[in-house]
């Protein structure tokens, strides 16, 4: 098996395990409430006729599902894509439970494979799916399509985690992180400035994280530093 079969087996498990124990919004788990910084842009939003949203990696909808809430009285859109099929299932099953299921589009793709449209949308989220992309070309070319899918005045929000580490719990011993790409923070900043040299800054946060994760035979902990990045088209 290919080393980056490997890691999309090991994040699937991962991933598949949270689904599947904790529901949405339920305390417990990463689950339990939307982003912040996600919830703060909402107001920042302009155009409030037609509203476009992609959230990358959506997951099971911790965001997608409060901004479709949010904007529930508007005509609002929201593409959301994961390369899961148990998230987009149950993505489905909260959007019903929560009324919202003529708001959210749910996708099943690899980010990859997702072609995001040239000015279509007013908010892009990439939400701790950076990491996951297959290689740093993939990623590069991502951004630029972000650019180019955001309309004038859209906003774009990153949260990636950087410089990770993983240990075992039981034995302390280094192991290789499991995700494809492996950036520094330092790296990050210079590919935002690069492909969005003539957005606005709204925000940028570096904060350090300890997480516990399940892979296929143990559970590891993860250090990371969590990069926060909102940008808007000038």
């Amino acid at each position: 098996m290919k080393e980056i079969d490997k890691i999309r087996k090991s994040e699937r498990i991962s991933h598949e395990m949270m689904y599947t124990k904790y529901d949405l919004f339920a305390k417990g788990s990463w689950l339990e409430k939307p982003v912040q910084t996600v919830i703060n842009i909402l107001s920042m939003i302009e155009c409030k006729e037609s509203i476009n949203i992609l959230d990358l990696g959506c997951g099971v909808g911790r965001n997608a599902i409060p901004i479709a809430l949010y904007y529930k009285e508007y005509n609002c859109m929201i593409d959301a894509v994961d390369i899961l099929d148990i998230a987009i299932k149950k993505l489905r099953d909260y959007s019903i439970y929560y009324g919202v299921d003529n708001t959210i589009n749910g996708i099943t793709s690899s980010i990859e494979d997702y072609y995001i449209s040239n000015h279509k949308y007013d908010l892009i989220l990439a939400i701790s799916v950076l990491e996951y992309l297959e290689n740093m070309d993939f990623l590069l070319k991502k951004l630029y399509e972000i650019r180019d899918g955001l309309k004038q005045n859209g906003i774009a929000c990153f949260i990636c985690n950087s410089n990770i580490e993983e240990k075992s719990i039981l034995t302390n011993q280094q192991l290789s992180p499991q995700f494809e790409c492996l950036f520094s923070d330092e790296e990050f900043y210079e590919m935002m400035a690069k492909v969005f040299e003539d957005f606005e800054l709204l925000k940028r946060t570096l904060k350090k994280q300890v997480y516990t994760i399940p892979r296929e035979n143990e559970v590891v902990k993860m250090e990371t530093d969590v990069v926060t990045y909102v940008i808007k088209k000038r």
